[in-house]
């Protein structure tokens, strides 16, 4: 990997683990659902006291997959016999339209039927809060379809292009016109008036 100029995030945490101090009275953590237990254990040991934290997330929103579950987690404190073992499930979504939630749902109970969920906390469906109410639209992968998407794309600063991953972005290109163009990983936690997901 020293040769390619690349690197692994968990074997740099591993190297890590020793050199880290104690120096933080709390911390929050938001999206845990995205780093790995060797790299939530270098934040636990910047903390003067272990167990000073707070940690958020949603196993069905990893974008960087990593084995994550709750399950997991609970297990690591439970064998350090941590205390003050409180877990809140918030269920209500204050963000996205009712429209957007209730896909969201769907796709989820599809998931579920299908590969089985991560761990119990990672079954519950959302419930939308939000006044405000929006569209989901499907629509067929054809040239004259893309083109009339391009046309309301082009020159939004409001409309993004979702692809799955950063290698689909150049065939994605080739049909939108947009400097927004982002891949999942890219558009984690960014809000947009309308988004179109290109496959």
């Amino acid at each position: 990997m020293n040769e390619g100029a690349w690197f692994d995030s968990n074997i740099v945490s591993y190297n890590y683990l020793e050199r880290v101090q104690p120096q933080y009275d709390f911390i929050v953590i938001d999206e845990v659902q995205d780093i790995t237990i060797v790299q939530l254990e270098v934040i636990r040991r910047a903390l003067h006291k272990p167990t000073d934290f707070i940690l958020c997330g949603d196993s069905n929103q990893i974008v960087h997959p990593n084995f994550f579950s709750w399950s997991q987690i609970k297990t690591v404190f439970y064998q350090e016999e941590l205390s003050g073992n409180i877990v809140r499930i918030l269920a209500t979504n204050y963000r996205n339209t009712p429209e957007v939630t209730n896909i969201a749902n769907k796709l989820l109970l599809v998931k579920n039927a299908r590969f089985g969920s991560i761990d119990k906390e990672s079954t519950y469906l959302v419930k939308p809060n939000s006044k405000h109410h929006g569209a989901v639209e499907f629509f067929e992968n054809k040239p004259k379809v893309r083109e009339t998407l391009n046309q309301r794309t082009r020159h939004s600063a409001r409309i993004a292009v979702l692809v799955m991953r950063n290698e689909d972005k150049a065939e994605a290109a080739k049909h939108f016109d947009t400097p927004l163009l982002f891949s999942v990983k890219e558009a984690k936690g960014w809000s947009t008036k309308a988004l179109y997901c290109s496959t």
